[in-house]
C-alpha cells in the first residue's frame, strides 16, 4: 500500500488509527525529542503530523499538493497544514513560517530528492533551517533502487545536499533510510 493510500485515510476517519508504516519512524522521533514544535515537510494528508499532535506535540504540515491536504482534512485531520511548494523562491516564506511557529523539529519523509534533486539549493535550505532555529531534522529517505532516476538516491546524498548544515546524530537501523540530524 502507498503511504498516502485511501485505506489509511478511511481507517483514520472511522477508527482514528494511524498507518503502521509510520510506527517505527514515530518511535524514532519520540525517543529523541522533547515535544518541541515541529514541521512535517511534504506532509501529504497530514496523518504523521496528526499522530504527533495527538500525543502532545504541536506543529504544522506543509505540502505542495492541495489535493492531498484536502483529503486529509476531509478524513478529520486537524493538524494545521499549508499548501506550499518548496523551491528556492519560497525559502523566505518557509523560514518565516518556521520562525513563527518556533519550529525546532523538521520531519522530511521521502521528499528531499524531489525538493532539492533538480534545483540544487541544499546549502540555502540548510541556511534557512539554521536562521529559523530548527535544531533537529528527521530524514526518511526513499527506498534504494538499482536504477535511480534522482541524483539524491541515497540518504547519505540527501544529508550531503544540506551542505554542512547538519551531521547525522544517529541512524535507525530498523527503519531503512532514516536518520536523525543535528546542526554542525
Amino acid at each position: 500500500m502507498r503511504y498516502d493510500s485511501e485505506e489509511y485515510l478511511q481507517a483514520f476517519r472511522l477508527q482514528r488509527t494511524f498507518p503502521k508504516i509510520h510506527d517505527k519512524l514515530y518511535a524514532f522521533v519520540v525517543a529523541r525529542t522533547a515535544r518541541d514544535p515541529f514541521c512535517d515537510l511534504c506532509c501529504s494528508t497530514g496523518l504523521f503530523g496528526q499522530r504527533l499532535e495527538d500525543n502532545g506535540y504541536h506543529g504544522f504540515g506543509i505540502d505542495a499538493s492541495m489535493d492531498a491536504l484536502i483529503k486529509g482534512r476531509s478524513a478529520g485531520v486537524t493538524l494545521p497544514m499549508i499548501g506550499m511548494k518548496i523551491t528556492y523562491d519560497t525559502l523566505v516564506p518557509l523560514r518565516e513560517r518556521l520562525k513563527e511557529n518556533c519550529t525546532k523539529i523538521l520531519i522530511a519523509r521521502r521528499c528531499l530528492p524531489e525538493i532539492l534533486g533538480a534545483q540544487n539549493f541544499g546549502a540555502e535550505l540548510g541556511y534557512v533551517l539554521r536562521q529559523a532555529g530548527v535544531r533537529q531534522v528527521f530524514l526518511q529517505g526513499r527506498q534504494v533502487t538499482h536504477h535511480p532516476r534522482n541524483p539524491l538516491h541515497t540518504l547519505e546524498l540527501e544529508i550531503a545536499a544540506l551542505k554542512g548544515w547538519a551531521r547525522a546524530s544517529d541512524w535507525q537501523e530498523d527503519v531503512p533510510g532514516c536518520a536523525h540530524l543535528v546542526p554542525t
